[in-house]
């Protein structure tokens, strides 16, 4: 045996963390040759205690053999090897956690063992108190082998799988009794890559359980040993079933608004009951993603109802006495929507439809009903739904008051600002921030248009390209125009794309007045530096100029998702700063007078 040098004594003696120093004899005895001072405080004893015994000597007997073995396999290994040791001490009962690391020291093998010890009796108390939170956890927490065989599953795992740990224990996934395919070669196929690539792989999985169908996050994390090899890959799996239910009624309900809004274009675009009726058949089928629209009217002569457009599956109603026709019947009696599930889902399918029947009014009588097929159907797209069948029998009341006496001129009007109200309504809940918006942009632009001295008749019209001058929001996703903070270029580059998508809408409707045309100057500036087309001086119609101030001034004092509100002050000084320049003087000037002299404020 090498002897050990006195300056290895000195600095091994005065190492800050406690230490041993083991001797390895030729026939693999370990002696204690070393301790240091960090060593004699961490368990209470004197060097001379410990010195010079044998390990067998040294730890209880019960547990000698286990320790033993630790220290052969740093031996044979010549791998830093992890051991951890109950004992009783002077300073009571205390768990130790050593790294023992092996020595040459002189010659062709493992001569001593240096192990730096430390208590971790707290971290042993921490450990149980993770392992207790594991076991009542609701996450399904699994540790497999790198090939995918379990070394451990929760109580909640087992309750999901239905097996207990005796079953599954150190069994591979493939393996197991009555397995889900694919679910359970997802998982391994998992389990096997994260043990591979050494990262962390997630990925989400559907599983059939004791309370219906689940749907679960997954992640797959990799455990090292002390070597860095790869021993194990910990598996939580997080029931998201709540999450992805409230994602998909966010979809439907967008899905809803995109369909009013939808609707509504076709109120305004149609021309005749026909392409009205055919229209929104068409709109709710492709737009709001359902799997059959019709529309029934009541026939005077018998009462009987009678398919008048369709679209999608289910193109006519069945016979008197049918389900569906029994529940559109129940719609026109009560006035009110009804819902009910299909007796059997469609084939190769594992839900059933819903159908709703959706009341048509004209005045106080109800004159017919939407009837609608489709896989899902909550509260609140059943109340779109409804807002949609409102506006299609303004809609037909207009178009058949319109055929019936041309003269009348109050209804149409109506009609048409009905219509209006129900883009910008549209634009209102599908933007929750700026609701509001445009109705107080009409209200400042109606009473500035009278304060110029503007006819009634383009009062009235620029009222109604007010009304509508953001509608063309409608086209820029919802998630830009509610986000918080600043966006970037190209985001704000596709919020400037809303003027001439407002344009694409409005052109080809009838109105007596130039409202499309406003409604896509709304961002031009007197100078030249506004948008889409750079229009400038004279180029601007009036009304868009007027509109552009009212816009101004109602956007900086409000607030909005990316800044709080700059007040009614910072608006007007902002507009007197770019009177002459970007904004029309005499339009700037009549605007601050309005506000300051008259005392003009939002309602």
């Amino acid at each position: 045996m090498a002897a050990l040098p006195e300056t290895y004594r000195l600095a091994f003696d005065h190492l800050p963390e406690a230490a041993y120093l083991l001797e390895v004899s030729e026939d693999l005895r370990f002696r204690t040759l070393l301790v240091n001072q960090a060593f004699e405080r961490l368990v209470g004893l004197p060097a001379e205690a410990v010195v010079g015994r044998f390990i067998e000597e040294a730890v209880p007997p019960e547990t000698a053999s286990a320790v033993i073995g630790k220290y052969l396999l740093c031996v044979r290994t010549e791998r830093v090897t992890e051991l951890t040791l109950d004992l009783s001490l002077p300073v009571g009962e205390r768990t130790f956690r050593s790294l023992l690391s092996p020595l040459r020291l002189g010659g062709d093998r493992v001569t001593h063992i240096v192990a730096t010890t430390r208590d971790v009796s707290g971290d042993e108390a921490t450990a149980g108190e993770f392992r207790a939170l594991v076991e009542h956890s609701t996450d399904v927490v699994a540790r497999f082998d790198p090939s995918g065989r379990y070394l451990y599953l929760n109580p909640f795992g087992q309750r999901i799988l239905q097996r207990s740990w005796e079953e599954v224990s150190g069994l591979h996934l493939a393996h197991l009794p009555n397995r889900r395919q694919p679910e359970a070669d997802v998982v391994a196929d998992a389990v096997v890559e994260c043990a591979r690539t050494r990262s962390i792989v997630e990925h989400e999985l559907t599983l059939v359980t004791p309370d219906g169908p689940r749907h679960y996050h997954t992640r797959h994390t990799p455990e090292r040993g002390l070597d860095g090899e790869i021993i194990s890959v910990i598996s939580v799996a997080r029931d998201i079933t709540a999450l992805k239910d409230t994602a998909r009624s966010l979809r439907r309900i967008n899905r809803a608004l995109e369909t009013l809004s939808s609707g509504n274009e076709a109120l305004v675009r149609a021309t005749s009951e026909r392409e009205l009726l055919t229209s929104m058949c068409r709109v709710l089928v492709e737009v709001g993603e359902h799997r059959g629209a019709e529309i029934a009217f009541v026939r005077e002569a018998d009462g009987r109802l009678e398919t008048v457009a369709s679209a999608g599956e289910g193109t006519a109603l069945p016979a008197a006495g049918d389900p569906t026709d029994t529940l559109a019947r129940e719609a026109i009696e009560t006035g009110r929507a009804q819902v009910a599930s299909e007796d059997a889902p469609p084939k190769g399918e594992a839900t059933r439809l819903a159908v709703a029947a959706i009341p048509l009014f004209r005045g106080a009588r109800t004159i017919g009903t939407i009837v609608i097929r489709t896989a899902q159907l909550d509260g609140e797209e059943l109340r779109l739904l409804a807002e949609l069948a409102d506006d299609l029998s303004y809609g037909l009341a207009a178009l058949r008051a319109n055929a019936e006496n041309a003269e009348n001129a109050e209804l149409h009007e109506r009609a048409m600002r009905a219509t209006i109200q129900a883009l910008a309504n549209t634009l209102d809940l599908r933007d929750p921030y700026t609701a509001g918006h445009q109705r107080r942009v009409t209200q400042l632009a109606t009473t500035l248009g009278e304060r110029l001295g503007l006819p009634p008749g383009r009062v009235q019209g620029l009222h109604f390209a007010s009304v509508v001058h953001d509608i063309g929001k409608i086209a820029v996703p919802a998630e830009i125009l509610t986000r918080p903070g600043r966006l970037s270029a190209l985001e704000y580059a596709l919020v400037q794309t809303h003027v001439e998508a407002g344009y694409d809408i409005l052109k080809g409707v009838d109105f007596p007045w130039p409202i499309a045309e406003i409604v896509r100057q709304h961002h031009e500036r007197l100078d030249g530096s506004g948008y889409p087309r750079g229009l400038s001086g004279e180029e601007v119609l009036i009304e868009a100029r007027i509109l552009a101030v009212c816009d101004v001034v109602e956007a900086m004092s409000s607030h909005r998702p990316y800044r709080p509100g700059l007040g009614l002050d910072a608006a007007l000084e902002c507009l007197t700063e770019g009177r002459g320049g970007a904004f029309d003087a005499e339009i700037v000037d009549a605007c601050v007078a309005l506000f300051r002299e008259d005392g003009f404020r939002f309602d």
